[in-house]
């Protein structure tokens, strides 16, 4: 396929061939910043609302059978915090009911800019501050940035936005996703959005559970805090450990049962025993 600017030069230059409102090319991706080249884009037939479903709006390929149909073009606008342009492209038939936009704003690297966009999202396109994104996704896993706008400003380590969502009154306990455990995961959780969370009316006991399973005693901690009940959690935690344990254990004995092979714990393994061990203790201490 060729690129959006060697179909934008060649048409310039030659008028020929036309580009259709059907244009299958990544215009949005390439050129989401730029106004000038968007408005001629529009100004030759090109459909503002059409994106191509098969890439996410980074334009990572999806797999066969998996599908994006976000309008991209609107996401990566939110993204940059051009509420100018983003305001500009809906005066030209943008549908703001296909995109994600309210979730993409907090990938904007100024907390500020991204704030002041999901105010705007808010307050005059009136978007759905819960709206999931997998409403217009069709993949065959639960990718990491599930659910949410808050979900997806937590994921981003927006607190800015996590904040304001927050003060709106964005769900915090929700059937289909809850935003703690964003805040808590292993690795790669957003500690300062877990207290914000809790204070706001997230379930702590649930928070606890949540943190157990990603053995983050520092957000067992601030769950406890705010009066956790922790014997859920030292269930998933001892039920977690024990599977862990006799998994390592079946590894060793069929390991041991070859002569020619050896088992040695990976690093990972023994950091996972080490953190699995230490968040029962954890718990069975709070217990007492």
């Amino acid at each position: 396929m060729i690129s959006s600017q060697t179909a934008i030069a060649y048409f310039s230059e030659f008028r020929s061939p036309p580009l259709p409102a059907t244009c299958e090319l990544n215009f949005s991706r390439d050129f989401d910043h730029d106004r000038g080249t968007l408005d001629w884009l529009l100004d030759q037939g090109v459909d503002i609302n059409r994106t191509d479903i098969q890439r996410l709006d980074s334009g990572f390929g999806l797999a066969i059978g998996e599908t994006d149909s976000s309008l991209h073009l609107l996401n990566n606008v939110a993204a940059s915090g051009d509420i100018d342009l983003f305001d500009h492209l809906v005066s030209r038939g943008a549908d703001t009911s296909l995109c994600t936009a309210l979730h993409s704003a907090s990938r904007g690297k100024d907390a500020e800019m991204s704030r002041a966009m999901v105010c705007h999202l808010l307050d005059k396109h009136n978007m759905d501050i819960n709206r999931n994104n997998n409403d217009l996704r069709k993949l065959m896993h639960d990718p990491h940035d599930t659910g949410s706008p808050l979900c997806s400003a937590i994921l981003h380590k927006n607190l800015a936005v996590v904040r304001e969502l927050l003060n709106r009154g964005a769900r915090v306990n929700s059937a289909s996703d809850f935003p703690v455990s964003y805040a808590v995961s292993a690795g790669g959780g957003f500690l300062p959005a877990l207290e914000p969370l809790l204070h706001a009316g997230a379930d702590a006991t649930k928070a606890l559970t949540s943190s157990a399973i990603a053995r983050n005693i520092d957000a067992a901690e601030v769950c406890l805090r705010y009066g956790a009940d922790p014997a859920p959690a030292l269930r998933e935690a001892i039920a977690r450990e024990e599977y862990r344990a006799n998994t390592i254990a079946d590894n060793a004995a069929y390991y041991a049962s070859r002569p020619e092979s050896k088992y040695k714990k990976s690093d990972k393994q023994v950091e996972r025993e080490r953190t699995s061990q230490a968040m029962v203790a954890f718990l069975k201490s709070a217990m007492e």
